[in-house]
């Protein structure tokens, strides 16, 4: 800079001054003073305060990257369920990586950034699960999975824009969404449903059992209405679709999905099979009693249990999963335990193979065969033939099986020999499929 404030004002003379080049102010002590009080302000709380020094320093300087980072984690972290802050914050952070020239510097934020965005993201979806399990309304079950699926959509726009992954976060995030559905609906939904009372019992043989009953009954029995039964299949259709997003969230999960599909089941079955209930006064000919009034049709039962069936088969396909996985684990750290299981597989075979194509044993195999196609046939001709035949047949019958029985007896006693080696062949195989007892 050729002319400083005060040299300027050290040079001033009566009348005017004619300065030439370029004049520039140094704001880097202000500059690094905002970026201070913002830190501070940050590290103790105050993320609105942070917020409003970080963007006094990007009036001075748009591209001060530690300015636009301080300003993204502290508007994310205001973050409320009425205005969410955090694709702002995203924007912020892949300016702040943008503008950050310093190599070092730059491999140091981009990890920073991926602890913020995964905490940041976690927080919001803890903060809409906490309000959904307090008022569990379809509005807010929609934008609780609605959320989810912004976060995932937030996690691509920054690798695409950055060339970064945050850190993992979605089975976290998965696991608060199915404990917030399940809890919803354990401590509201059906709560609310039934005013924590039972309904009307059923009898050991599933007939349900009206009670003849005084409308005081109310305090023993649970009595919903019509409108607390379509109240009841609203709120928890939306629950539903909480723990199915819960289990598509994050893809390498399967033993935390085994609960999930165990909770669609058993949420499922409990609405399906459930009523409101109304109380008929009763006259001098018909006693009073509480009786049903509204349950789901046919068609909609049958809905229902299409659904569980669909759960309930993937529920199968995890669990083989599961095992298929710790199986390859297993065989992936005893490789050579592995391959001496199969070397002996193939040994044995092979003998049993050698033995099995002998002319003896084929000879007797062959005659056995034989034997049994021909009994077959008498035995249907037994059946369809006449009362006076049947003695002649069952006779040919017992010829057959008298000159068949020397032969099947050494048939027997060859395969007894080469059963050790068939039965040491299938354990070795079951070995393979289940190393794990």
């Amino acid at each position: 800079m050729k002319y400083t404030p005060e040299n300027a004002k050290k040079m001033m003379i009566d009348g005017v001054v004619n300065i030439q080049g370029t004049v520039k102010l140094d704001n880097t002590k202000l500059i690094d003073n905002y970026l201070s009080i913002s830190r501070n302000a940050y590290d103790s709380g105050n993320s609105k305060e942070a917020e409003e020094y970080a963007n006094k320093v990007l009036e001075i300087d748009p591209t001060n990257y530690k300015a636009l980072y301080l300003k993204g984690v502290a508007a994310g972290w205001q973050t409320s369920g009425m205005n969410n802050r955090i694709p702002e914050a995203v924007d912020c952070f892949a300016l702040a990586i943008e503008n950050c020239a310093d190599e070092q510097k730059l491999e140091d934020l981009k990890e920073t950034v991926a602890n913020d965005v995964s905490k940041l993201t976690l927080a919001m979806m803890r903060l809409r699960c906490e309000i959904y399990k307090k008022l569990p309304s379809e509005e807010n079950a929609i934008s609780l999975f609605a959320e989810a699926k912004n976060s995932l959509d937030l996690v691509l726009k920054l690798i695409a824009s950055c060339g970064f992954k945050p850190k993992e976060f979605r089975g976290e995030a998965a696991t608060m969404m199915n404990n917030a559905a399940v809890d919803a609906f354990d401590g509201v939904i059906w709560k609310d449903y039934t005013n924590g009372k039972p309904l009307i019992l059923t009898n050991k043989f599933g007939v349900s059992k009206y009670k003849l009953a005084q409308p005081n009954d109310v305090s023993r029995y649970a009595t919903p209405s019509k409108y607390d039964f379509d109240k009841l299949l609203a709120r928890t259709d939306a629950c539903i679709k909480i723990i199915e997003a819960a289990i598509s969230i994050d893809p390498n999960d399967d033993e935390e999905d085994l609960t999930r599909y165990k909770n669609l089941i058993s949420i499922t079955e409990k609405i399906r099979d459930t009523y409101s209930v109304t109380y008929n006064p009763g006259d001098l000919y018909v006693s009073a009693k509480w009786f049903k009034e509204y349950e789901l049709t046919d068609k909609a039962k049958e809905a229902r249990d299409n659904q569980i069936k669909n759960w309930k088969s993937k529920k199968e396909e995890t669990e083989r999963r599961i095992h298929q996985k710790k199986v390859d684990d297993y065989w992936g750290a005893h490789e050579e335990e592995r391959k001496d299981i199969e070397e002996r597989i193939k040994s044995l075979e092979k003998e049993v193979s050698d033995f099995t194509s002998s002319a003896d044993y084929k000879e007797c195999n062959e005659a056995v065969c034989n034997f049994i196609l021909e009994e077959a046939d008498l035995l249907k001709k037994l059946d369809q033939c006449g009362f006076f035949a049947k003695g002649k047949i069952k006779a040919q019958i017992k010829e057959a099986r008298s000159k068949a029985k020397p032969t099947m007896d050494k048939l027997t006693a060859l395969d007894k020999r080469i059963e050790p080696k068939r039965a040491e062949i299938k354990g070795l195989k079951e070995k393979l499929a289940n190393p794990i007892q």
